[in-house]
């Protein structure tokens, strides 16, 4: 003797008229009266009705105080820029997993919140020697990749490194006159790329590309980091051109960014 699925509980049906409520709204193109909603989802008016209310508390609908029709409220456009957000950092990270693939080294991407780059996602290589990453703002713009490439587009390069106050060493070969940063930016600016050999610490190199938006504005950097006996000089523009292929994809995918 077979037995039927049980009756959902009383507070789960609520919940799925709901859903079914908000998802009705796919088949119109304009705002929604009760009564439309009931034939559409063959509900009694007082439930339609009920439900609706609920929906307009949460702000997930709004109605109209003329019509009385709803349609579609800001708490339904955070929760979708939430989760646009977070799939693509899903898909940013799927492209980062591949540069790591392809280079065999660290691959991440940082913003710059103020006046400070942070790390937003990384993909640490697979080998034994690797270098690690971690969230939180870089410490030195000028002896990192990713703090010069930032430095690299300000308008005024000048003034973005007097802003940075007395450089410290951090290695033999970190830059500490201003007037080598401002010259090493130049370059940077005119190849597209930054390298950091050494300069933050002993035994790493670094790289870092603009990741832009559809407008072209840069918004982010893609940042490759290894040990200096792996990214030789040799191998920079092989993994420079594949930083340059998977840049713009990260753009395209990654509306977190924007936060």
């Amino acid at each position: 003797m077979t037995q039927s699925a049980p009756e959902p509980r009383t507070g789960s049906r609520a919940i799925d008229r709901a859903v079914d409520l908000l998802n009705a709204f796919h088949d119109f193109d304009a705002d929604v009266s009760v009564s439309e909603l009931c034939e559409r989802l063959d509900l009694p008016l007082s439930t339609a009705h009920r439900i609706a209310q609920a929906l307009v508390r949460g702000r997930f609908l709004v109605q109209d105080s003329e019509t009385e029709k709803y349609y579609l409220g800001p708490a339904l456009l955070t929760l979708g820029q939430l989760a646009g957000r977070r799939i693509g950092l899903l898909a940013a990270n799927e492209i980062l997993a591949e540069v790591v693939e392809r280079t065999g080294e660290t691959a991440a991407i940082a913003v710059v919140r103020g006046s400070r780059a942070s790390m937003v996602s990384w993909v640490e290589s697979q080998q034994a020697l690797r270098v690690h990453l971690g969230a939180g703002p870089v410490i030195a713009m000028h002896a990192t990749a990713v703090g010069k490439l930032f430095l690299s587009l300000e308008p005024d390069r000048k003034a973005a490194v007097e802003r940075l106050g007395p450089l410290m060493r951090y290695t033999p070969t970190t830059i500490t006159d201003p007037r080598n940063l401002i010259k090493e930016l130049a370059k940077i600016a005119e190849q597209g790329y930054s390298v950091n050999s050494e300069e933050m610490n002993e035994s790493v190199r670094s790289l870092a590309v603009p990741i832009e938006d559809a407008g072209g504005t840069t918004v982010a950097a893609l940042c490759v980091e290894g040990p200096v006996q792996r990214i030789t000089d040799d191998r920079l523009d092989d993994v420079v051109a594949c930083m340059r292929e998977a840049a713009p994809r990260i753009g395209q995918a990654a509306s977190f960014l924007q936060i």
